[in-house]
């Protein structure tokens, strides 16, 4: 299923190209749902200090250095398909887990640090993989349409999610057993939602590594 396909039908290719663009109300809503002030807000309530919670805030930032042996690792195997599904099962994976940090007591919060740079790490190196893999499969003249109905998905499933997220908040008392559960059963909504994502993304067509003959730079006349 992640392997190259020698022939892709025109079909396949067009409801690939669809299944793209709703592939971000998932991806967004695991966003929503753990990420930003989310994750920020669960550190507090798991007690975090004040450096744990600005390495986390940088690490999505830190972790992308990790594109640089993600791009050697891409080319060395020229399974990005592969890649972008397995990076994002097993960094999702790690929101699971997390859903059980408010049970967990002391090491609670290293705990999250710890997973959240696995997630960031494996999201760096599956977005190598994805953005090579798209750049390949959207055709040139559709790009722009495509990716800005995706970010139209994107965006309304972000605010719908976060919305919820914050409502569920609002209407737990701070500190409570509520919260822990209320926290718990947004990760491991999340964590659903992503490995969906993942779920979907393994289904789409997936064309074999161009050979440098069909790689075009700059523009033609």
């Amino acid at each position: 299923m992640l392997a190259p396909q020698p022939l892709i039908s025109e079909d396949e290719r067009e409801r690939g190209l669809q299944t793209i663009v709703y592939e971000a109300a998932f991806s967004n809503t695991t966003a929503a749902l753990t990420t930003g002030v989310i994750l920020t807000t669960f550190a507090l309530h798991l007690r975090a200090d004040n450096f744990l919670i600005g390495l986390l805030a940088s690490l999505p930032f830190l972790t992308q250095l990790a594109q640089l042996p993600a791009i050697a690792l891409v080319e060395r195997l020229r399974a990005r398909k592969a890649i972008a599904v397995w990076s994002s099962v097993f960094g999702r994976m790690m929101l699971g887990t997390m859903a059980l940090l408010p049970f967990a007591g002391g090491p609670a919060p290293l705990l999250l640090v710890a997973m959240t740079l696995v997630l960031c790490l494996l999201a760096a190196v599956g977005g190598c993989a994805w953005n090579s893999w798209m750049r390949d499969f959207v055709p040139d003249e559709r790009m722009g349409r495509i990716f800005a109905r995706r970010t139209t998905w994107a965006t309304i499933t972000t605010v719908v999610a976060g919305i919820g997220a914050a409502l569920c908040l609002e209407y737990t008392q701070e500190g409570s057993h509520q919260r822990d559960l209320a926290f718990s059963a947004l990760y491991l909504a999340g964590c659903v939602a992503g490995i969906a994502s993942a779920a979907i993304v393994a289904g789409f067509p997936n064309r074999p590594w161009p050979t440098p003959d069909h790689v075009q730079l700059g523009c033609g006349n």
